[in-house]
């Protein structure tokens, strides 16, 4: 879940067959549009005129933003798992679960071009920033490079000898890295599609990788409980150390990459020198670690468990600052942008949302949503002035920061959202796309994946 800077209003799609958009500041429901079938997917234009869905029956629909008006729908072998538009909005590209790619003329719906990609369903899809050339990721673990105008085949990267069970973009974006079922890592230009590194070390299959800040380094851990580290030019196993008693459940680089923080179902969580793998600490929960995060300074490490405790850790010594126990299942923690403010979200027999004072512990405001609703993801706005949660009944809840005012509540879909997007009105653009499977995160015996960059994987 994301805001992005300066955004009126949200455009969201479910499995109940609607596409809806919010407005921000209040709540208000702007319009509902029907889409047969459950949504999978949803675009929004950079220029912020239309909003693209795609969903289970197969059929890409565009809706006028203002209106919430149908200008067309046109239909594909597959369900439609991917959307995005071009830079300059004048096209859209499509992914289906049959591995279809097809581009579309925005103004009329006239399709372009279709091509196949045989090694599975289309998970992903990018264009490039001057628009002329587009990147579709598979299920298979396949990435090929198409000219958006064409359709033509630039190249493609095949070499993977199974499925990726993680990926991750470098912070420069020109190479990405993924983790296997047989505890390979696979190492990738972007650009060229040359395969700069293949290397093997994890006895067991690979569950998280995560780059440095300065994109010199690859974390890595397993089902087993060993992490590595790993260099990125090279693909050197720098260190291989047995750290949990099973699945790593988080791994996370201090903002000087400095230090590694991991977190386990075996209730521990450990912090490390990165340059060595040697342990600077450990402490524990009393349940199975759920999510961790840094500080935006470094100076501590926020944690929640399945011991329905918010845990705050000085980084420097592992001193715990404090911890607050609560009697419900807390499955999220997020720092607001300053560092300020620590957000955690659950529930138990009702959703819950909680603000805590980072360097004192004092909890500033507890909001309540639904009964039996647990809450799954947790955002501060840019300018942390907002916070907004969602749950597993598909809710939108909007809370001010400072007061814990609710704003608005709305149920957005009868049943788990599929997708979000906040609408373009600033000079960046971000949009959320909430796969099905991000449900996962409710089952105690499968922890979130904190791979923030598995966009490729099988979900």
């Amino acid at each position: 879940m994301g805001f992005l800077p300066n955004g009126e209003s949200v455009i969201s799609g479910s499995w109940d067959g609607t596409v809806r958009a919010w407005e921000v500041k209040t709540g208000r429901c702007l319009w509902i549009g029907e889409h047969p079938g459950g949504v999978w997917t949803i675009a929004v234009d950079p220029l912020g005129r239309y909003a693209a869905s795609g969903g289970w029956d197969g059929t890409v629909r565009l809706w006028e933003l203002q209106t919430g008006r149908l200008l067309w729908a046109e239909t594909t072998p597959g369900e439609i798992r991917a959307l995005i538009f071009s830079p300059d909005g004048s096209r859209l590209a499509s992914g289906s679960h049959d591995g279809t790619i097809a581009i579309w003329a925005t103004e009329t719906g006239r399709r372009l071009w279709t091509e196949k990609d045989t090694s599975g369903r289309i998970w992903a899809l990018a264009f490039s920033a001057d628009g002329e050339r587009l990147a579709s990721g598979s299920a298979g673990g396949v990435i090929r490079m198409w000219t958006s105008r064409e359709g033509s085949l630039l190249w493609a990267i095949s070499s993977l000898p199974e499925r990726a069970t993680c990926v991750e973009l470098a912070p420069d974006g020109a190479r990405a890295v993924s983790g296997t079922e047989s505890g390979f890592l696979f190492l990738y230009q972007l650009e060229t599609s040359r395969r700069i590194w293949a290397a093997s070390g994890h006895p067991k299959p690979v569950r998280v990788v995560q780059f440095s800040p300065d994109g010199g380094q690859i974390a890595s851990g397993d089902e087993e409980g060993q992490i590595g580290l790993w260099d990125a030019d090279a693909g050197h196993l720098l260190w291989l150390h047995p750290a949990h008693q099973g699945r790593i459940s988080a791994l996370a680089f201090s903002p000087n990459g400095q230090l590694l923080a991991s977190g386990g179902l075996d209730r521990a969580i450990q912090c490390r020198e990165a340059r060595t793998g040697d342990l600077r600490w450990h402490a524990a929960h009393e349940g199975g670690v759920w999510d961790l995060a840094f500080s935006p300074d470094g100076s501590c490490i926020a944690s929640v468990g399945g011991d329905g405790a918010l845990r705050v850790w000085e980084v420097s010594s592992g001193y715990e600052m404090w911890a607050r126990r609560m009697f419900d299942k807390l499955l999220c923690v997020v720092f607001s942008p300053t560092g300020r403010w620590i957000a955690c979200g659950g529930g138990l027999l009702t959703g819950t949302v909680r603000l805590w004072e980072t360097h004192t512990g004092r909890l500033v405001w507890e909001g309540r949503t639904r009964s039996g609703a647990d809450v799954l993801l947790l955002a501060f706005s840019p300018d942390e002035q907002e916070l907004i949660s969602g749950d597993e009944d598909g809710h939108l809840d909007l809370w001010e920061t400072a007061t814990g005012h609710r704003r608005w509540t709305r149920p957005a879909h009868p049943r788990a959202l599929s997708a979000l997007a906040f609408s373009p009105d600033g000079e960046n653009r971000d949009v959320l796309v909430r796969c099905p499977g991000a449900r996962s995160r409710l089952a105690p015996s499968h922890p979130p994946n904190r791979n923030r960059g598995s966009a490729l994987v099988d979900l």
